[in-house]
């Protein structure tokens, strides 16, 4: 892969990076669903929203081993690159 390719193809993992970073950030608010009152059914609700969102195996775990997966992916790529343009100018 050439230079210029390797940097276009960074480029697009870093948007498609950046974006993921961004939604993230977005629903760390929408934990904040206000006030549903004391009907168990729509505290239950709510429980599972935030629990959806936040929780282990909720929507921003999912997203930071995505952004955990794409940073090592770049690591890897920049490496890779890094060697072959090392071998290239050897030969």
């Amino acid at each position: 892969m050439s230079p210029a390719v390797q940097k276009k193809y960074e480029q697009c993992i870093n948007d498609f990076r950046n974006t993921l970073v961004e939604q993230r950030t977005k629903t760390a608010n929408l934990v904040n669903y206000g006030d549903v009152g004391n009907f168990w059914s729509a505290v239950q609700t709510k429980e599972q929203l935030v629990n959806d969102v936040t929780g282990p195996n909720g929507f921003h775990a999912t997203l930071n081993q995505y952004i955990q997966f794409l940073d090592q992916f770049l690591y890897l790529l920049n490496d890779a690159t890094n060697k072959q343009i090392q071998l290239d100018a050897q030969a």
